[in-house]
């Protein structure tokens, strides 16, 4: 079955959870996934559709899922990840997107801007900022699912981690290096 296939099929029968198993379900998705943003993907939504049966078998018994997997379900999906092996393709198409991405709207900027010039030590750095700082929002938004119980906190703690990386975002651009290209382009508005 295609990953796409079994993410729907997810999506179906988790409409089928009561609250409580709901909150707990999707607690144990949003930091599987944010830990397995590396690693095979149709295993791991394999994995999340077994969990998701099991919870729902469990709830037609008349059992929670704390009850079924345990209060500390980090640990049971930690042990899971660790069966799915990384992908370096992931990590290349991870890599590849933020660069493509940062690097269209940095090069836009740039050239719409009054500089003329074309700073590409600048946007190497910028771009490494920006992957590092992707990738702390992910593990800071799988660290806050199981460490912080109650939502605002857990909400606190993502933005604060957008915001300071924002922060250290803003504070780059003043930075300016020697490998620069100045352009011809010339246009006045």
């Amino acid at each position: 079955m295609k990953t796409s296939a079994v993410i729907a099929q997810n999506n179906l029968l988790r409409q089928q959870l009561d609250k409580v198993n709901r909150r707990y379900y999707e607690n144990l998705l949003i930091y599987f996934r944010c830990q397995t943003l590396f690693r095979a993907e149709p295993q791991g939504e394999g994995l999340l559709l077994e969990i998701l049966q099991d919870i729902i078998e469990a709830q037609k018994h008349g059992q929670s899922a704390s009850e079924y997997f345990g209060r500390q379900p980090k640990a049971m999906v930690d042990a899971l990840i660790d069966e799915i092996p990384l992908q370096r393709k992931s990590i290349w198409q991870f890599c590849g997107l933020v660069l493509g991405i940062y690097s269209l709207i940095s090069l836009s900027v740039q050239l719409l801007t009054t500089a003329h010039f074309l700073d590409f030590g600048f946007l190497f750095i910028e771009t490494g900022l920006v992957l590092g700082l992707c990738l702390l929002i992910f593990k800071s938004i799988a660290a806050a699912t199981y460490y912080y119980q109650h939502r605002i906190l857990k909400i606190l703690l993502s933005y604060g981690v957008i915001g300071l990386c924002f922060a250290a975002f803003v504070g780059f651009t003043s930075l300016k290096t020697y490998l620069h290209w100045q352009t011809v382009l010339s246009w006045h508005w």
